[in-house]
C-alpha cells in the first residue's frame, strides 16, 4: 500500500504551513492597525495645547539651574579664566619656591630621539634662533641627561633631575 504524499515527510510540512499562515495573519493585522485612521473631532484638536502637553511644566525647572548652565557655557563671549585654578581635593598648589629649570624665557620646542640612544633638545630663546643641545652638553648650569618623546631631562650641578616637557597646544 502506498503512503499518502504528505505522510512521507511526517508532520514537518504541515506545521510549517500552519506557522506561515499564522505569521501572515499576524502581519496583516499589524499593518491594518498601523494604517487605520481614526476620526478626530476638529474642535478638540483646536483646543489642544500641544506645547503644554509635551513640554515640562515651568515650575519643574529651577531658575538657578538655568542660570548656572548659562554661566558655565564655554562659548559665552564674555567668559574669562577664573582667578584661581581649579584643583582636586588633596592636590597641591603651585609652590612659591622656584624650582631649578631652564632660564627665564627659554622654552623646549621639540626633542630628537636617536635610535642608537641619546638625542637632542631643541630650545627657543626669545629673539634668537632655535638652539640644539645634545645629550651631555650644558646650558646655564644644566646638563642634558637624556631625551624622551616630548620631554628632556636635565641635571643640575647638585644632581637634581629637572624634567622639561614640550608645551602642548592650549596650555
Amino acid at each position: 500500500m502506498k503512503r499518502p504524499r504528505l505522510a512521507r515527510y511526517g508532520n514537518g510540512p504541515v506545521i510549517a504551513l500552519v506557522a506561515a499562515v499564522g505569521a501572515g495573519i499576524a502581519g496583516v493585522a499589524s499593518v491594518w492597525r498601523a494604517i487605520e485612521v481614526e476620526s478626530v473631532n476638529a474642535a478638540e484638536v483646536a483646543q489642544m495645547d500641544l506645547a503644554a502637553a509635551l513640554l515640562p511644566r515651568p515650575d519643574s525647572l529651577l531658575t538657578t539651574d538655568v542660570a548656572t548652565t548659562l554661566d558655565l557655557d564655554p562659548f559665552y563671549p564674555e567668559r574669562r579664566r577664573p582667578a584661581r585654578r581649579f584643583r582636586l581635593p588633596g592636590e597641591r598648589g603651585p609652590s612659591a619656591v622656584r624650582r631649578p629649570g631652564l632660564p627665564e624665557g627659554v622654552q623646549l620646542t621639540g626633542t630628537i630621539v636617536y635610535q642608537s640612544g641619546g638625542g637632542a633638545a631643541l630650545l627657543q630663546r626669545p629673539g634668537f634662533a632655535t638652539l640644539m643641545i645634545r645629550v651631555g652638553e650644558r646650558i646655564e648650569g644644566l646638563t642634558l641627561d637624556r631625551v624622551d618623546r616630548e620631554q628632556a631631562v636635565f641635571k643640575t650641578t647638585t644632581g637634581v633631575e629637572v624634567v622639561i616637557r614640550v608645551p602642548r597646544a592650549g596650555g
